[in-house]
């Protein structure tokens, strides 16, 4: 029998929004949840709430509903952009219900923050690197 090992190598340069989007998205590829409830809106949820750490859920869900690209809004302390919006804070809440039940985001009383399992890494620009070995048996 012959084993034959192929290596590829792929690196990709990616800015911080972009590398924690692509990290929720594996995490959640790999604990089977929905593909297709991770829309543009809920990534950009996603990450706005890695960015704020931890946040009191009202004031989170109105900060998303009210948002338009062309605005930007101090919350603790700092400037939050966010280019999305959802059209009512209970679509948000829904959402955020969503993701407490697959266990992306956790709540502690009044204050929702990203599960720390995720082990998210925090990096203003990463290179990420995607080693891919496919085998392939041939019978002689």
């Amino acid at each position: 029998m012959k084993v034959t090992v192929t290596q590829k190598i792929k690196n990709q340069k990616l800015d911080y929004k972009s590398f924690i989007k692509y990290q929720i998205i594996s995490y959640c590829h790999f604990k089977n949840i929905r593909m297709s409830s991770l829309t543009d809106s809920v990534l950009d949820l996603l990450s706005l709430l890695v960015e704020m750490k931890s946040v009191e859920l009202k004031t989170f869900c109105e900060l998303v509903t009210k948002i338009k690209s062309d605005k930007v809004v101090m919350l603790s302390g700092k400037i939050q952009e966010a280019n999305f919006i959802f059209k009512t804070s209970q679509v948000a809440r829904n959402v955020i219900s969503k993701f407490i039940e697959y266990g992306v985001i956790c709540k502690d009383n009044k204050s929702i923050h990203i599960n720390p399992e995720i082990d998210l890494v925090l990096s203003k620009n990463a290179l990420l690197t995607l080693q891919i070995l496919t085998i392939d048996t041939d019978k002689d």
